[in-house]
């Protein structure tokens, strides 16, 4: 018992750093984050986009997490898979521009829906993060000030090879 609340505290002591702006990552993440997309659909699964600059490389992380429900065992199965796509310095520059075009966004946007899908866009500009979310900015895209916000995650998804992907749908 005595180690588990050692843990906790531990735990605890680790996430205050992360709240409180220093830069902690994850084995595996990208360690110079300039931002992350995240797409989830009400039925076709989650895709997270993460745009990365180190001085040895300049990369797009795409992380899916899909869920099937499989009949024969009565249970659902999810799976996660995270790709590392190395980008030329002509494809990341174009990739900069298009997210800040996507920080245009309209802050007093507020519809909702019950299907369809949450995009989170989240920066990371020296010591703040910023982390805004909107339903389905297919819809009325221009009306809503999401223009630049679509036109990103379309270019996105292009990049990871996702539209093929019967299990992952762009809406």
């Amino acid at each position: 018992m005595k180690n588990f609340a050692l843990f906790i505290g531990f735990i605890a002591f680790i996430s205050s750093f992360a709240t409180h702006g220093f830069a902690m990552r994850v084995v595996g993440s990208c360690h110079d984050n300039v931002f992350s997309l995240e797409i989830s659909t009400s039925f076709h699964g989650q895709v997270t986009f993460s745009l990365c600059e180190s001085q040895e490389s300049k990369t797009l992380r795409v992380k899916t997490l899909n869920i099937v429900y499989e009949e024969n065992n009565k249970k659902s199965v999810m799976t996660e898979v995270t790709e590392i796509k190395d980008l030329t310095d002509e494809s990341f520059d174009k990739i900069v521009a298009m997210y800040e075009e996507a920080l245009a966004f309209n802050t007093l946007d507020n519809p909702n829906g019950l299907d369809g899908s949450t995009w989170c866009i989240k920066t990371y500009r020296g010591m703040n993060d910023l982390k805004a979310c909107f339903w389905t900015p297919g819809s009325n895209t221009e009306s809503r000030g999401l223009s630049g916000l679509y036109s990103l995650g379309e270019h996105l998804w292009d990049v990871a090879n996702l539209k093929n992907n019967k299990q992952f749908q762009f809406y």
